[in-house]
C-alpha cells in the first residue's frame, strides 16, 4: 500500500516512507431507524465524511531499506508541511493506491485534533495521524469564509479545477 500527502495544488508531494499494515479508512452513512406502528424502518442517510487513520514513524536521515521509494530522508519535511496545513487551515490531498496502483482513497481532508508526534531513541519520528473528508461541493464554494476564500483561490490555478468550477456553474 502506498500513502501520497500533497498540498492542495499537487505540487509538494509527501510519500509516506513507511505505511503500517493496519491503515483505517472509515466510510458510512448517516442512517436512522424510526420506529412505527407498523415495526422499525431503517432510513438511508446522507454519506458521512471519510475518515483515515494510522501510526507509523518518519525516518530522522537514515535510509532503511524498508521505506517507499520516493519518500523524503528528513522525517521533519513531513512534520513542517502536516503543521503548515493546520496553521494555515487549508485542505491536504490523500491518496492512497495499493501496490497495483489501484486507488483505495483519493480525497481532500483536514488533519484531526489526532495529530501527535514524538522522537524516539533512535531519533525518528514515530506519529499518529487522522484525516477527516474536506467535500468539495457547491455549498463549500458559496460559504464565504476567509479559508474557503483561500482553497478557492488555490484551486482555480489548475486548469482541471477550473474546468469543475465551471461544470458545476460556479465560474
Amino acid at each position: 500500500m502506498y500513502i501520497t500527502l500533497s498540498d492542495i495544488n499537487g505540487t509538494n508531494l509527501f510519500i509516506v516512507p513507511i505505511v503500517p499494515p493496519d491503515v483505517d479508512i472509515k466510510e458510512g452513512g448517516e442512517n436512522d431507524t424510526l420506529k412505527t406502528v407498523k415495526g422499525n424502518v431503517r432510513l438511508v442517510g446522507e454519506k458521512s465524511l471519510t475518515t483515515v487513520s494510522w501510526s507509523s514513524i518518519f525516518p530522522v536521515n537514515k535510509n532503511y531499506g524498508f521505506v517507499a521509494v520516493g519518500s523524503r530522508v528528513n522525517g521533519y519535511d513531513y512534520i513542517n508541511f502536516l503543521q503548515e496545513a493546520e496553521r494555515t487551515k487549508v485542505p491536504i490531498r490523500i491518496i492512497i493506491t495499493t501496490l497495483t496502483k489501484r486507488s483505495l482513497c483519493n480525497m481532500l481532508a483536514t488533519i484531526d485534533d489526532g495529530f501527535a508526534w514524538a522522537i524516539d531513541k533512535a531519533g525518528d519520528i514515530r506519529y499518529s495521524i487522522s484525516l477527516t473528508e474536506f467535500p468539495v461541493s457547491k455549498w463549500d464554494y458559496i460559504n464565504g469564509s476567509p479559508t474557503l476564500k483561500q482553497f478557492i483561490n488555490t484551486l482555480a490555478v489548475q486548469s482541471v479545477a477550473k474546468k469543475a468550477l465551471a461544470k458545476v456553474g460556479l465560474i
